[in-house]
């Protein structure tokens, strides 16, 4: 794996950078209703801006918006990014959703927007579902551009509002910003457990199908 491939005191700056923005994104309050997750948008655009990866913010309503990000494949020409990437293989997507659910501080240890660690962990609504897979993609996304790391595909980063309630972010950015997906090959979402023991992995889950029948 080209992580394989980083100095161990490299990946320990990026584990660090990790763990600096998270807390800082658990501060970010994008609980729905009314969701407000152009602040969500904000955090990553500033962090995106500042690594040099293209990026676009679209608010389709007052206050919630989604982002679209993405990393060309190794090689492309503008032409051929304009033409749909010809030539290589087909995008993955790194989708999350910036919302959280609602939350009553008194029913927390620490107070749910606090991005607080406590015993070894980072507290804060959103912290499992699902800021940190957001967080793991920028962080992704990130180490990708920095190690200048060659891409056979697009690696394309979709944060979109309001999973929660509606699913309005999601519906708005296909019907409106289909072009962008590049007919992706592949998409990483939530869901899946992984188990810890001891500090090693005992089992990574993959979730490959859910609301099948709907």
């Amino acid at each position: 794996m080209a992580s394989s491939r980083i100095p161990a005191e490299r990946m320990q700056r990026y584990s660090d950078l990790a763990v600096t923005w998270m807390q800082e994104y658990l501060r970010v309050d994008t609980t729905n209703p009314p969701g407000n997750e152009m602040r969500a948008v904000a955090f990553y655009k500033r962090i995106l801006d500042a690594e040099g990866i293209e990026n676009r913010v679209f608010e389709y309503a007052p206050g919630r918006g989604d982002l679209w990000a993405r990393l060309p494949a190794a090689g492309e020409s503008q032409k051929a990014q304009n033409a749909g990437r010809v030539g290589h293989a087909r995008p993955i997507i790194l989708l999350n959703h910036t919302d959280v659910v609602t939350s009553d501080a008194a029913h927390w240890r620490v107070p749910p927007f606090s991005g607080q660690i406590k015993d070894g962990y980072i507290w804060g609504r959103g912290a499992q579902d699902m800021k940190d897979e957001g967080l793991a993609q920028l962080v992704t996304m990130v180490m990708l551009k920095r190690e200048k790391v060659p891409l056979d595909r697009d690696v394309i980063f979709l944060a979109v509002a309001d999973e929660e309630a509606d699913g309005t972010g999601t519906d708005w950015f296909i019907k409106n910003q289909k072009d962008l997906l590049g007919n992706a090959e592949f998409l990483i979402n939530e869901g899946g457990e992984n188990l810890l023991e001891n500090g090693k992995e005992k089992y990574v889950g993959v979730e490959v199908g859910e609301k099948t029948t709907y």
